[in-house]
This record gives structure tokens, sequence and C-alpha cells, in this order.
């Protein structure tokens, strides 16, 4: 989730592997397994999905506390 959301904000993987203390490479592989997971071609396509999927996660999140 929080590379997904510096990768929303337009941080380049070697920026966000500075931020949070991980490797290039580990950010690369998240990038790939998110965007393939959501069976997007591009960090563009999840910059205007962005707002449902977090909207989703948060309603999820919230059902969960409540089961």
């Amino acid at each position: 989730m929080t590379v997904a959301r510096l990768v929303v904000l337009g941080l380049s993987s070697k920026r966000i592997a500075r931020t949070l203390g991980i490797s290039d490479l580990t950010v690369r592989k998240h990038r790939e397994n998110l965007l393939g997971k959501l069976e997007l071609c591009d960090t563009a396509q999840l910059a205007v999905c962005w707002p449902l999927i977090a909207q989703a996660l948060q309603d999820a999140a919230a059902h969960d506390a409540t089961d």
C-alpha cells in the first residue's frame, strides 16, 4: 500500500526505495506485482484508478472491523 501511494504521487522507484529504506529492485517488484494483481497496464492507470481502489480498501477494512 505504501509503495502504491508513493507511485501514485509520481515518485520514481529510486526515490521510493530511498524513502522507505528498501532496494530499488524491491520497489520495482512491488510495482510489478501491484499492476499485475489489479490487471493494470501501467502506473498511469493506477493513478487514475487509485481513488476507487483506496475507497474499496477502506470499505473492506471497515467491514472486517465490524465482523
